[in-house]
């Protein structure tokens, strides 16, 4: 509210991305769930201006191609693994499947892998992606990653 009346902040303000705030709190130390609580609270957010000094490159999930490998409990070891090492980073977006209409493709999970680099971080992830047959005909994972 403002002196001359209501003002208008955004319609259905809310964050992108089903991983985006992991990723950058991962990266950048800021987590951008606090900054939005504080700047709808009309608090000016502190954000450190830092460089990182890795690279993040990731790939979704979908039920109809990777369900399998994530009810695999040898696959779904290996990979909690990986990411307990600090290999990789695992975002689950739900943990029943129960409930999953396949038709529409609503990721599951998205999995990124660390690199130094673009190019390291994208060869990695290739290769944890050939490992767990994530990339399958109808989801290329070289193909998606092809601009990178």
């Amino acid at each position: 509210m403002t002196s001359s009346g209501p003002k208008l902040i955004e319609i259905n303000g809310r964050m992108g991305g089903f991983y985006l705030r992991e990723w950058i709190q991962h990266l950048y130390g800021v987590d951008l769930m606090v900054c939005a609580l504080q700047v709808s609270s009309g608090v000016k957010p502190y954000i450190p201006l830092h460089p990182t000094n890795e690279t993040l490159m990731g790939i979704m999930l979908i039920p109809s191609k990777h369900r399998d490998i994530w009810e695999n409990k040898e696959s779904r070891q290996s990979l909690l693994e990986m990411q307990k090492h600090g290999e990789l980073i695992i975002n689950m977006f739900r943990d029943e499947f129960e409930d999953i209409c396949e038709a529409l493709e609503e990721p599951f999970c998205n999995i990124a892998i660390r690199g130094k680099s673009v190019e390291d971080a994208k060869e990695k992830l290739l290769k944890l992606c050939e490992r767990f047959e994530i990339s399958c005909e109808g989801y290329n994972v070289r193909n998606f990653t092809s601009c990178f």
